[in-house]
């Protein structure tokens, strides 16, 4: 069979035109099915229902498998077709089971291609699809699971795929250092943004004011964001040495918590920030809801502080918001920001070389920073834009379907 996304996009177009059916339809190409755990929040669960709403726009037969949440009820409004089921439970591999009641609903929906999300619904697709012959994708956004050093059994059987899609450079070489022979399966595409969503040219004067009253921000003063959990591992109290070191220069740092706070942790730092006078020039914003405008006010950003992660999503972030960025110089952060094109890097988890980038950043000729400041808006919207990345995903797409 020689049917694709491809034909199916140019197809539209002339039924669009000529009003009458032309070359391939719907079911020539059969159902292509995502495949994810719960669809509540997130970017990975995002770009699956936006992955979907594009097959169907285009005329495909698409479809969602997850254990449900906020994003599957999207998808059923946008006309989708969804099933509930519980991807990420770990027993139960009979015809009960996730792997048994998969492969039951991808049969009745006469699947032809599969594309699945994280570890876990992976391992219970490649179980569904074994004997099927239909195609099979698995997007791998997390750092592979490893028992003694090695891939865990779960993570080889996911590995067995016809197409492997990782988040970054970083993941790929983790997977292909340890099974050589998955390298030639492996495209490596981000996850896809909505870039547009977090310009600073969509923040009105009215949400400006709003969050600098609520943050107390004084006038004419840098501001540092640093968007991380407040947890133990992200680096809150290196952050805070290099705060004391620089108290004679001129800030406001934000700590932007996402998802829930260690309230320990949280008690403890702010007792050193008072204990260092820095009680005035050190702000948390929990769970903001307003991201794009919290951008748009910072000056500088500080990603991550350990490093090793297999997406930087506070680096895309804020690259897509036109900002200067800092980054550590490991996992995928290194591969995302330039040092001194689109941002900088410092040595992982070491303070001494934060400083000297934060310092860098906040004493930037205007020129300069500027420059830096476009160069990472444009790197953003070639690298992840969501329209751009669901076009290399439809290439993978293709690559299995035509011929098939």
């Amino acid at each position: 069979m020689n049917s694709s996304l491809s034909t199916l996009v140019s197809n539209k177009a002339a039924r669009s035109a000529e009003g009458a059916q032309a070359g391939a339809s719907p079911s020539d190409i059969g159902a292509i099915v995502q495949v994810a755990s719960h669809m509540e929040s997130g970017p990975i669960a995002r770009f699956a229902l936006e992955l979907a709403q594009s097959v169907h726009q285009f005329g495909g037969d698409s479809r969602i498998i997850s254990a449900g949440g906020r994003f599957a009820l999207e998808a059923q409004k946008a006309g989708l077709k969804h099933q509930t089921l519980p991807m990420e439970a770990e027993a139960g591999f009979g015809i009960g089971g996730p792997a048994g009641r998969l492969t039951s609903t991808l049969n009745e929906w006469n699947t032809r291609l599969v594309h699945s999300y994280g570890e876990t619904p992976s391992f219970h697709t490649r179980k569904a699809v074994a004997k099927s012959g239909r195609s099979h994708i698995a997007s791998l956004y997390r750092l592979p699971s490893l028992r003694g050093g090695k891939l865990s059994s779960k993570t080889q059987s996911v590995l067995g795929a016809d197409r492997l899609i990782v988040g970054s450079q970083y993941i790929a070489d983790q997977l292909s250092d340890r099974l050589p022979e998955v390298e030639a399966k492996i495209r490596v595409i981000c996850p896809g943004l909505s870039i547009n969503a977090i310009h600073p040219s969509v923040v009105t004067a009215s949400r400006l004011t709003r969050l600098v009253k609520r943050i107390d921000i004084p006038i004419d003063t840098p501001i540092v964001l640093f968007p991380a959990a407040l947890q133990p591992s992200a680096g809150h109290k290196k952050l805070l040495d290099v705060l004391e070191a620089m108290r004679d220069t001129n800030w406001l740092c934000v700590w932007a918590t996402i998802g829930p706070a260690d309230k320990r942790l949280q008690g403890e730092l702010m007792t050193k920030v008072a204990k260092m006078g820095l009680a005035n020039r050190i702000k948390i914003v929990e769970n903001c809801d307003d991201p794009a405008t919290l951008y748009k006010l910072s000056s500088v950003v500080i990603s991550s502080i350990e490093g090793h992660l297999p997406f930087d999503y506070a680096a895309a972030e804020a690259q897509a918001a036109g900002k200067i960025v800092l980054v550590p110089n490991s996992g995928s952060s290194a591969e995302q920001v330039l040092g001194g094109t689109n941002g900088a890097q410092f040595e992982s988890g070491d303070a001494e070389t934060l400083h000297m980038a934060l310092s860098w950043a906040l004493t930037l000729a205007p020129d300069t920073k500027a420059s830096i400041e476009h160069a990472a808006t444009a790197y953003a919207y070639k690298t992840y834009k969501k329209e751009e990345v669901i076009k290399r995903v439809f290439a993978v797409y293709d690559d299995l379907l035509v011929g098939a």
